[in-house]
């Protein structure tokens, strides 16, 4: 199976900032709230439109370029001409970080909350990071990885690899 990123996952992943951010100012609006309270409004959709654009950067600038592979044996990762080729019995962990609601049962609350990260680590010390751009649905990213590597990391707080 072959991942990349595509302007209908940029689409996707933006498309619950945009509710989010319609939804307060048009409730502002709709309910007659005073010149102070659709202040308050707009804050909030700066905070919450300028934190999903800088994780949404982010995961653009990790993921820019990159192609993964993955195939039953072994995975391949290229980037900007560059591949790497892991065997899946090299492969030690993968951690998926992000917050609780991307599991099936769960409903995002912020916006930030769609996105998540997986962390591969290999035998050799190699570490690579896929993003939700790539792989936008939380059980496809544990089903391309074979759920017995998968272990999870959970909080919203943590959207951004460390590198």
């Amino acid at each position: 199976m072959e991942y990349k990123v595509a302007i209908g996952k940029h689409m996707k992943m933006i498309a619950f900032a945009v509710y989010y951010i319609v939804f307060i100012l048009v409730g502002s609006y709709w309910f007659n709230f005073s010149e102070d309270t659709f202040k308050v409004a707009y804050v909030m959709c700066i905070l919450i439109a300028s934190s999903t654009i800088y994780v949404h950067i982010n995961y653009y600038l990790e993921d820019r370029g990159k192609t993964l592979q993955v195939y039953d044996d072994q995975i391949t990762i290229t980037k900007n001409g560059s591949t790497l080729n892991y065997l899946l019995s090299n492969l030690e962990a993968v951690t998926i970080t992000g917050s609780k609601n991307i599991e099936n049962w769960g409903l995002p609350q912020y916006p930030t909350e769609e996105y998540f990260y997986a962390s591969l680590t290999f035998t050799d010390g190699k570490q690579v990071y896929i993003t939700s751009l790539m792989i936008t649905d939380y059980d496809k990213m544990r089903a391309a990885f074979q759920n017995r590597y998968v272990s999870r990391k959970y909080g919203w707080y943590n959207l951004l690899p460390d590198k």
